[in-house]
């Protein structure tokens, strides 16, 4: 029995920003959008967070967007591209460019920096600043788990 092409579904979440380690970690939002479309387990999505973090003490790690519609896939991180990122954050000594990557195992997107002659890394707290608005927008590809 054939069932055909499985048609996509087109659905909506909202992004929120935190680190590896949000301490007193505080985030006034002007925009928070994201879409979806999904065909199988395949998921292209699209997120904007206009955002101002504040911290004081305890805020730690990595930069996190959390919400992604589906759980990544645990076996691998899927990339993706950067549609925008406004005024506010600092590239890492040596970054020629940032990519996002969607982490297995999770609902989270990270932002990574890629070097030539270095191992890349994922950029932290130390690449914001407390108090300083930021605009980051993203799209990208994963298999859902």
């Amino acid at each position: 029995m054939e069932i055909g092409p499985v048609p996509p579904i087109i659905g909506s979440f909202v992004p929120v920003f935190t680190l590896g380690t949000p301490g007193d970690l505080s985030v006034a939002y002007t925009a928070q959008v994201g879409k979806y479309i999904q065909i199988g387990k395949l998921i292209r999505y699209n997120l904007t967070v206009n955002f101002t973090p504040t911290w004081s003490s305890g805020a730690a790690g990595n930069l996190i967007f959390r919400g992604l519609p589906f759980q990544v896939d645990p076996t691998t991180n899927w990339g993706g591209e950067i549609t925008g990122i406004g005024a506010g954050l600092a590239f890492p000594s040596g970054v020629l460019h940032i990519t996002p990557r969607a982490i297995a195992g999770t609902n989270d997107v990270t932002l990574y920096g890629v070097r030539s002659a270095a191992a890349g890394l994922t950029l932290g707290i130390a690449q914001i600043v407390s108090g300083a608005a930021l605009s980051v927008g993203v799209t990208g590809t994963y298999l859902a788990a």
